[in-house]
């Protein structure tokens, strides 16, 4: 190697060396930020949020494992959801967290198992409690709950905890109801209401879904994990022109949708017989 090669080398070198110092020295985490979400407070610090995150300030920004940050606050505290962490700038990342809210309930190994819309586990109460009505019944034996099931725990398969998520977002973005002289949308609370008890049936195939509500009409869906939306809302409009009379008298009965041997989705409105 001649002297001129030797001098390019050590310049590239040394260059190379400064880039990884100023890297290092720039790009570093320098500031955690928690930002809350929503309406709903949260009972839990700042302070208390980063430390379980589990980052240290000084390490690569470009380095940070987000999903286990994300994990580490999930696994420590039930009623909060991270819902994203971003970079904001060269040494700051922002924690984004929202409350989360009961939505069902199941009874298990002589306990009550309160759930948010995504299965986690809220909150686990003692049977000789009072019964959480006031949220929707999952049947039992159809999530994976166990005698090790805690607190933070997310129960039930990936399909399972798609769906509920899903039904809680048609219910909340396709069904309405009459507030004065205008129509809104439902709330959590609305469907809490209107949606009593819910069964997963044929589990080896993930089938269908079949939900009781408060009008007597029970709604039996086939493959909810796909276009749940839709569903939702022709029930929703079914029962609304179909089965409530001009009285708002309910008509017991199932709205079934299924798919024909073509795969083409049907809907049918079966009537309780007497």
């Amino acid at each position: 190697m001649t002297k001129k090669s030797v001098i390019i080398v050590s310049i590239f070198c040394g260059l190379i060396a400064l880039m990884g110092v100023l890297f290092g020295a720039v790009f570093c985490l320098r500031n955690q930020e928690v930002k809350v979400v929503g309406d709903t407070p949260i009972a839990v610090s700042r302070e208390e949020i980063i430390h379980a995150g589990g980052l240290e300030n000084g390490q690569s920004i470009f380095m940070i494992n987000k999903d286990k940050t994300i994990n580490n606050i999930e696994a420590k505290f039930a009623y909060l959801k991270v819902i994203q962490i971003k970079t904001t700038d060269l040494m700051t990342i922002q924690i984004r967290v929202r409350a989360r809210h009961e939505m069902f309930y199941v009874h298990e190994n002589e306990k009550f198992y309160v759930l948010d819309e995504e299965l986690k586990v809220l909150d686990i109460l003692e049977a000789t409690t009072t019964e959480p009505t006031h949220l929707t019944k999952i049947g039992s034996g159809e999530l994976d709950i166990s005698s090790a099931t805690m607190k933070c725990d997310f129960v039930g398969t990936q399909q399972q905890r798609q769906t509920t998520y899903d039904l809680y977002v048609a219910m909340t973005t396709v069904v309405t109801k009459n507030n004065g002289a205008n129509e809104v949308y439902f709330t959590r609370q609305d469907m809490r209401d209107t949606l009593l008890h819910l069964d997963f049936e044929n589990l080896d195939t993930y089938n269908k879904i079949v939900i009781d509500t408060k009008f007597g009409v029970n709604l039996d869906i086939e493959k909810p994990q796909q276009d749940l939306q839709t569903k939702i809302n022709i029930c929703f409009s079914t029962i609304e022109q179909f089965i409530l009379d001009e009285n708002d008298k309910e008509n017991s009965g199932t709205i079934k949708i299924y798919y024909n041997d073509i795969g083409e989705m049907k809907t049918v409105y079966i009537p309780e017989t007497n």
